[in-house]
């Protein structure tokens, strides 16, 4: 590399982190390492300088750019022989002048050598004068700074005090404002005592003078209902179980209905008919009446209910009252139903037995095949739980 460098050119290493960069990076920034400037006798900057990792080609293409710039401009000769005669003539004059340049470019770097230091040595004093400075101003800090301190302690302890005294005086009020504000919750409770004593009174003549109003106001729904009613479609609940249903005329007399289960043997006598809701069990006197009179009319549920007065030992009361017992669910089971899915109204008054599938002649139960003998005995009183 130094053979290939032009005569003239004096190369300086300058260390990252030495005195001397320091001082050079006075007078030129250094932006980063590693950097390199090229310069001309003056001190004057002649390109700008390659900085990174840059090749030995770049070096001697800024080179040679530099040396282009500074060449005087010769015009062009026709004859290219004459050209290079000339070009030989002038190498003696050139080689000439060297020692001369390299004096100049020592006294130069000497002269550089002189600035810098000059640099450095203004740099140290005043690092040195800036260092007193900060000392001046350390120790005017450190003195605010303990009077300041002094400041805040007697501040604090000023305000321990009022913060204590304040304090006694705010525990004085809030005794004083418990005993108030308890005084004013014991009114208050004693007061809404009494509201809610005369609300709960008014409130329950009011639900019964509503209640009274609403079951006044349905029995007469009722009456009217059943004063508008032309038919009493009435189910009979069977003690085997099964249900029938039949529509009758409103005016009909509820003997009509004892006779129709005699004459479709749905039932045996001697019975009763016991209404469901609400529960009634109608005496023989009342079969003389009107269906609509019996409040059967538009609709109704009647049990069926043998009704044997002769003797009876205690397994029959025992039996039937479990018979009872079976049955009970059942029949709550099919009123359940019957009331969430109502069946359709006949349209045509010659379609009036509807009887369940249960109760269809063709089919018989345990029970029927049993004779007269085993047949348990109702007495009446285990079918009042129906």
């Amino acid at each position: 590399m130094r053979s290939k460098i032009q005569p003239g050119c004096i190369v300086l290493r300058i260390v990252d982190g030495s005195q001397e960069f320091s001082d050079f990076n006075d007078f030129w920034t250094v932006h980063g390492t590693p950097m390199i400037f090229f310069m001309n006798g003056k001190g004057e900057m002649v390109r700008d300088p390659l900085a990174g990792a840059v090749t030995e080609a770049q070096i001697l293409r800024a080179l040679v750019a530099i040396k282009t710039e500074q060449m005087p401009s010769v015009p062009r000769q026709e004859n290219s022989q004459e050209e290079s005669v000339q070009k030989n003539s002038e190498m003696p004059g050139t080689s000439e002048t060297e020692e001369e340049k390299a004096e100049e470019i020592r006294l130069k770097t000497e002269q550089y050598r002189q600035k810098i230091e000059v640099a450095r040595l203004r740099k140290e004093k005043e690092a040195q004068e800036k260092q007193r400075q900060d000392e001046i101003r350390r120790r005017e800090d450190g003195k605010k700074m303990a009077a300041a301190n002094l400041k805040r302690e007697e501040e604090e302890l000023k305000a321990t005090e009022t913060r204590a005294k304040r304090a006694q005086e705010k525990k004085a009020e809030a005794e004083h404002l418990a005993k108030v504000r308890a005084q004013i919750e014991e009114d208050k409770r004693n007061r809404a005592s009494a509201f809610n004593k005369e609300k709960t009174a008014r409130d329950a003549e009011s639900n019964r003078l509503k209640m009274e109003k609403l079951r006044q106001e349905r029995e007469k729904q009722e009456e009217i209902q059943r004063a508008k009613a032309s038919k009493a479609r009435l189910q009979f609940r069977l003690g085997d179980g099964s249900t029938f249903t039949h529509i009758f005329e409103a005016d009909d007399p509820l003997q009509n209905a004892r006779d129709l289960l005699i004459s479709e043997n749905k039932a045996e006598e001697p019975f009763k008919l016991r209404q469901v809701m609400p529960s009634k069990l109608f005496a023989k006197d009342e079969e003389t009446k009107s269906m609509r009179e019996l409040g059967l009319a538009p609709s109704a549920v009647l049990v069926v209910i043998p009704d044997y007065r002769g003797s009876s030992s205690t397994s029959s009361g025992i039996v039937n009252w479990l018979w009872a017992l079976i049955f009970f669910p059942i029949n709550m089971i099919i009123r359940a139903l019957s009331s969430i899915f109502p069946p359709a109204r006949q349209a045509a008054p010659e379609r009036q037995q509807t009887p369940s599938s249960s109760s269809q002649p063709q089919r018989r139960r345990i029970a029927d095949l049993k004779d007269d003998a085993d047949r348990p005995v109702y007495n009446g009183n285990s079918t009042n739980q129906l």
